[in-house]
């Protein structure tokens, strides 16, 4: 294989990172008002699980863009998506709103490493004329994992509820890991 299809090859791999990143934080979005009614949960808890979720990204992303550097793309993101798939898919299990909150903050923290290592990718893997258009499909990633996050959870939560939807949408993010 050579280098620029390698480079590409790596480039794709990072946007189908990208893409499992936001589709499994989108869920949440898309199985909103069954998961309120189911648990309970009011506006303003509501406004707390979107704001879990962030804060923890927020705070998490230079700390895990440091320990990309420390581990590599690689295993970084190989760890990070079984570890955020984990969190995602234990979604299915939440009794309560304390439970779904703190596994907002984890699928914040969890998630935190995927842009900093598929950036990273991206960066060494194509020759520096070929990056801006490399980090243009890498962004392509965030906008499909949203548009397919709320087709794929509302008609597996129609057909099987909430609950499934979550745990299938969590372990369909590992079906493209090598």
């Amino acid at each position: 294989m050579s280098r620029s299809r390698l480079g590409w090859s790596l480039t794709i791999a990072a946007t189908l990172t990208m893409t499992v990143s936001y589709f499994d934080r989108q869920a949440l979005a898309a199985l909103g008002p069954k998961v309120r009614s189911a648990l309970e949960i009011s506006n303003t808890q509501y406004g707390w699980l979107v704001s879990a979720f962030s804060i923890a990204y927020l705070v998490g992303s230079p700390l895990a863009g440091a320990w990309i550097d420390r581990v590599g793309a690689r295993r970084g993101l190989l760890l990070a998506v079984s570890m955020w798939t984990l969190v995602a898919g234990l979604h299915a299990a939440v009794p309560n709103f304390a439970a779904l909150f703190a596994l907002r903050i984890g699928l914040g923290l969890t998630e935190s490493p995927s842009f900093p290592g598929a950036a990273q990718t991206v960066q060494r893997a194509l020759p520096k004329d070929q990056r801006s258009r490399g980090f243009g499909v890498l962004f392509m990633g965030s906008s499909i994992g949203a548009l397919l996050a709320p087709l794929a959870a509302t008609a597996l939560e129609k057909r099987f509820g909430f609950r499934v939807a979550f745990l299938v949408t969590a372990i369909a993010g590992l079906s493209w890991i090598p």
